[in-house]
């Protein structure tokens, strides 16, 4: 993945959170991020838009690929004799023209090659904070997410190696996609596409290649803000404030109100 593929996006992405939740705090008490495969998403459709390939039958190559990559993930304790023959197995027995097996291999694989951490770029809608943040009583934390690319561009650059993550803004589509092109954006695809019945979200995805599962210690500038729910408790902001002085990390606090006499939201500095 290039550094250079990033989507264009805001200064600053949020993450719903609810510090009731143990693996939520630990953004803030251990300066870790969770990238959760695409299986463990919340949204039972992501990243199960297959591509289809058309004669795929005739390209021994790319379905020897196929097999190989869901039997090294499916079959993890066999011995390597035992893997290739199960890989005989499936070659001689599938039909490779049939669109549930190749949306089943494709999904395998993603779930094997890809870490997701998902960010929005709306901070004042009702629905997050009642979905993510456990019922306005969370939090919400305000990322500058450049701060993790230019650490990881420096690793890159010094070691020589491919560039860890890529920013993608999430397209929303009315209708189910139907994909024939295999190539590396198309793949892509595969996991930023949602249906628009998320389309409020305001989704940006950090993907790490080859990373699903994957816990990231973040470099504690790349917190910037914190932001309470409309039912926050006060002794949930105690503590929250209480862990980010511990950490020394110097950001904003913020709270969000409900606007005069509006079923909107906004959001007001804490001095």
């Amino acid at each position: 993945m290039k550094q250079s593929f990033n989507d264009p996006h805001p200064k600053i992405l949020y993450k719903y959170r609810d510090w009731n939740n143990p693996y939520h705090k630990k953004i803030i008490t251990d300066l870790e991020i969770f990238f959760p495969s695409c299986k463990n998403l919340n949204d039972p459709f992501d990243c199960k838009i297959p591509i289809y390939v058309r004669n795929i039958g005739k390209n021994k190559k790319q379905i020897k690929a196929l097999i190989h990559n869901y039997v090294q993930k499916n079959y993890p304790y066999f011995t390597r004799q035992q893997r290739r023959e199960k890989e005989k197995q499936i070659y001689k027995e599938k039909n490779f023209s049939n669109y549930s097996l190749q949306k089943e291999l494709q999904y395998d694989i993603i779930n094997r090659k890809f870490g997701i951490f998902s960010l929005s770029s709306n901070l004042g809608d009702p629905k997050l904070w009642s979905l993510y943040a456990n019922s306005h009583k969370g939090f919400c934390i305000g990322f500058d997410i450049e701060i993790i690319f230019k650490l990881e561009n420096n690793k890159a650059y010094f070691n020589k190696i491919e560039h860890l993550f890529q920013l993608k803004k999430v397209n929303y589509v009315s209708e189910f996609p139907i994909w024939e092109q295999v190539n590396e954006d198309r793949s892509l695809d595969q996991i930023i596409t949602k249906s628009t019945d998320w389309e409020h979200e305001q989704e940006y995805r950090l993907i790490a290649l080859d990373k699903p599962n994957w816990i990231y210690k973040i470099p504690k500038k790349t917190i910037s803000e914190i932001i309470f729910g409309l039912k926050t408790l006060k002794e949930t902001r105690t503590e929250i404030m209480k862990e980010i002085n511990k950490n020394n990390i110097s950001i904003k606090f913020y709270e969000i109100i409900q606007k005069p006499n509006s079923f909107e939201l906004s959001c007001k500095a804490i001095k």
